[in-house]
């Protein structure tokens, strides 16, 4: 929660939202939009990316014996190039969000030893992040 908070600031300056908006109906909008947003972002993208990156990646790097340190760090860069198609229509995604996105839910995976803590965590950060980039916007151009 706290990593899509902080990521909310700069994802605000690739974002097109109706700055006419009065902030306070946005806001509600925003927080009712979220435990929605997170059973959509869970399935469509914490569920098939974290076993994936953080799960049989992760599994079969450990099992070639490599450190947990360079996993965390391949499984983030991997992750990164994963989401190639942002570099032009999101470059401030490609190149700051999803690199420390993956660092975020790459430790938490490493730390708790499972993925269910990573797929909360992605489903959770992607929801928040979307939503409070659309506030932040709003609150830059007033």
């Amino acid at each position: 929660f706290l990593t899509a908070i902080v990521l909310s600031y700069p994802m605000s300056f690739q974002e097109q939202v109706n700055s006419s908006l009065p902030l306070t109906p946005a806001f509600r909008r925003a927080l009712i939009e979220i435990p929605s947003v997170f059973v959509l972002q869970t399935g469509y993208a914490a569920v098939p990316e974290e076993p994936l990156f953080r799960g049989f990646l992760w599994g079969f790097l450990r099992k070639r014996n490599w450190r947990e340190h360079w996993i965390w760090l391949f499984q983030a860069g991997l992750f990164t190039v994963a989401h190639i198609y942002y570099i032009n229509a999101a470059p401030i995604s490609f190149w700051i969000v999803v690199p420390v996105g993956a660092l975020v839910l790459g430790w938490f995976a490493w730390r708790s030893r499972t993925i269910a803590t990573s797929m909360v965590a992605h489903g959770v950060t992607n929801a928040t992040l979307y939503n409070f980039s659309h506030l932040m916007v709003l609150l830059r151009v007033r």
